[in-house]
């Protein structure tokens, strides 16, 4: 996933610093640390600044550049947010821990290795505010009896951590499994398009409790 496909999505669920984010599938964690950017208002290249081709323009020196990017700097913040990154691979942890820190926000985002089946060990009932995030996928390589018992369980544990009124965002290639999971659970999709990362078409669901 590509960053500015995950800030797409976290933009789209809505999200802003006061509300709880979760993604149980994290990855590399491109989504929560697009989250953790957005909410610290940390600039995505604040240790490439001298690498940013706009600082080459004259018009751009005769401004001041000490004194545009102080001026942007002041406005980041230093804050614990509700950002979390959840996923059962150790492996995916290691790589999200190693791409926050690179970030700059490490310390501001929670981060760990947890089976699905256990997020309602880690939150309480009703206690989150959005969940978004790029599941398993069906695939050859997979066993897919798998890929749809963890679609089935994803949707048991939103049910539970997720608040009455949150919603939920994903990202996928198949709609039918997930709607289906989806529906078990009593969450109805509120929209629906898609999305071209490259020369990849995805989709994008959002849902909502019946």
């Amino acid at each position: 996933m590509k960053g500015i496909t995950g800030y797409f999505l976290v933009r789209e669920a809505g999200y802003r610093e006061s509300l709880s984010v979760l993604d149980p599938f994290m990855g590399s964690g491109i989504i929560v640390i697009e989250a953790g950017l957005f909410a610290l208002k940390f600039p995505v290249q604040y240790y490439n600044k001298e690498k940013l081709f706009f600082t080459n323009f004259d018009f751009f020196k005769k401004f001041g550049q000490e004194k545009f990017f102080k001026e942007h700097d002041s406005k980041i913040k230093d804050i614990d947010t509700e950002v979390f990154g959840y996923d059962g691979q150790l492996r995916y942890l290691k790589a999200t821990q190693k791409n926050a820190k690179l970030a700059g926000i490490d310390k501001n985002i929670s981060l760990s290795k947890c089976e699905i089946e256990w997020l309602d060990t880690k939150f309480e009932k009703n206690s989150i505010d959005l969940i978004v995030t790029d599941p398993p996928r069906i695939s050859k390589n997979r066993d897919n009896k798998k890929t749809l018992k963890i679609y089935n369980e994803f949707f048991y544990q939103a049910d539970y951590i997720l608040k009455k009124k949150g919603q939920l965002v994903l990202l996928c290639k198949e709609i039918a499994p997930i709607k289906d999971a989806a529906i078990k659970h009593k969450f109805n999709i509120k929209k629906e398009y898609t999305l071209n990362q490259g020369k990849e078409i995805f989709n994008v669901l959002v849902f909502m409790r019946g």
